[in-house]
């Protein structure tokens, strides 16, 4: 309305503002990522741990004519326990 911009998000959505006809992009929000300094520390503040899965897997490596199987770490996402912390902002 006129010159001001209003701007509302709810939960795990992003909200961009684009201008001068899309040549620049104002971020109005940030992600609440575990991993995010402020995030981290109101999780560990609030009594929570950040932890990542790790699972083994086998993967196949190409030497010459041969195949042979080599172990790889995979790693999942980063997680916050209990879930209630990483929660708390979804709709705040």
């Amino acid at each position: 309305l006129g010159d001001m911009c209003y701007v509302a998000n709810v939960g795990d959505s992003r909200a961009v503002l684009s201008g001068e006809g899309g040549q620049r992009i104002f971020p109005l929000s940030r992600d609440h990522k575990p991993m995010d300094e402020n995030e981290s520390k109101r999780i560990i503040e609030g009594g929570g741990k950040i932890y990542q899965t790790q699972a083994p897997a086998l993967r196949q490596v190409q030497e010459g004519n041969q195949t042979k199987q080599q172990m790889q770490l995979l790693l999942g996402p980063h997680r916050v326990f209990p879930g209630r912390l990483s929660v708390s902002r979804t709709f705040g």
